[in-house]
């Protein structure tokens, strides 16, 4: 059996392509901060792509739930790895069936 390579370099680039844009980003920041900050955004952001996970509705359910008096276990539930575990399964419509 003869293994063969793609010559394509494409599916690397566009990979690529965030940290890119990261990069050049970071060079607008106003000070180290900002850029931990947007840092810290883009993990995110590709943590979601990574777990096929809609970014704006993670981020508005996790904007609605976090606070500053939180525990750690309370933060660490609602990164996007325990997000995607509660999302609940979508249902078959419902046909004149008893529950």
């Amino acid at each position: 059996m003869e293994d063969t390579y793609s010559p394509d370099s494409n599916p690397v680039e566009r990979g690529q392509r965030s940290t890119v844009l990261g990069r050049k980003n970071y060079l607008f920041s106003q000070n180290d901060r900002g850029t931990e900050d947007h840092a810290i955004l883009y993990t995110f952001m590709v943590s979601c792509d990574n777990l096929a996970i809609n970014t704006y509705e993670w981020l508005k359910h996790t904007l609605q739930r976090i606070r500053p008096d939180m525990d750690e276990a309370d933060v660490v539930a609602l990164l996007p790895y325990n997000y995607k575990a509660k999302i609940p399964p979508i249902n078959p419509p419902f046909f004149g069936r008893i529950p």
